[in-house]
């Protein structure tokens, strides 16, 4: 018998999951199709709270982008979960974990302070 985990979701939050806007398409080597919705704060939460319902670590960035593949997205329309993936193939867990990693690998862009000395009107 399979492990199975359940993380429960107060009703008042359900509204925004039951929305699945599609912001990613991918076509898995199997030929299945995944979606993804956009992540958010509370969803890489959630994910966090998969690894530790199975006890795995956190700081492993494939186990994370695994469990917020099975937060962020769905399988031929059907939503999957984090054991399912760990049972696939590697080259579709990978395209799974891929595709929801680049929700959580952009980072901010870095700017300079504006110079001081270049156009600024001093008053001595």
């Amino acid at each position: 018998m399979a492990n199975r985990v359940t993380v429960n979701i107060p009703d008042e939050k359900l509204g925004a999951i039951l929305d699945f806007k599609v912001e990613k398409t991918v076509e898995l080597p199997s030929g299945r199709i995944a979606t993804f919705r956009k992540g958010l704060g509370r969803d890489m939460m959630r994910a966090q709270k998969i690894l530790q319902a199975m006890n795995d670590e956190m700081t492993n960035p494939f186990a994370l982008s695994c469990a917020l593949a099975s937060v962020l997205g769905r399988i031929d329309d059907k939503p999957f979960t984090y054991f399912e993936i760990m049972e696939m193939d590697i080259p579709e867990a990978t395209a799974l974990a891929g595709a929801a990693s680049e929700n959580f690998s952009s980072r901010g862009r870095e700017t300079s302070p504006p110079s001081s000395a270049s156009g600024s009107n001093a008053v001595n």
